[in-house]
């Protein structure tokens, strides 16, 4: 008796997380997208420097076929200083950051990015 409730009790536990990490995955449809983009959502993702004038970027946000409407993505830049990342521009969908002080390496937060230089 008592295994056949634990078993239960298991069961329920695995069905309630798979739905909330199911919801956590899904929930950029949860946006309202405007009816004239159609299909699936594609991500665009692009990081670099600029060297006239000295400017680091980042942008990153969702995209839709056959519309205007992006959907912004929370992104950074980090610039190597004294051994440490220290976070110098923050923001949704495009972040700059002009680069001062000679040259030096810098991050973001998107994925699988590299590091670069910029100065």
């Amino acid at each position: 008796m008592r295994s056949r409730i634990l078993t239960r009790i298991a069961a329920v536990a695995i069905i309630l997380g798979s739905t909330a990490v199911g919801t956590a995955m899904t929930a950029p449809s949860a946006f309202a997208i405007p009816p004239d983009c159609t299909g699936s959502a594609i991500l665009y993702s692009n990081y670099g420097a600029l060297t006239s004038p000295p400017e680091a970027y980042a942008q990153e946000y969702y995209y839709w076929a056959g519309c205007t409407y992006t959907l912004p993505l929370p992104v950074s830049i980090s610039k190597y200083v004294s051994g440490t990342w220290e976070e110098v521009a923050s923001g949704e969908g495009v972040v700059t950051y002009d680069c001062t002080g000679g040259t030096a390496l810098y991050a973001t937060n998107i994925k699988g990015s590299s590091d670069f230089d910029c100065g």
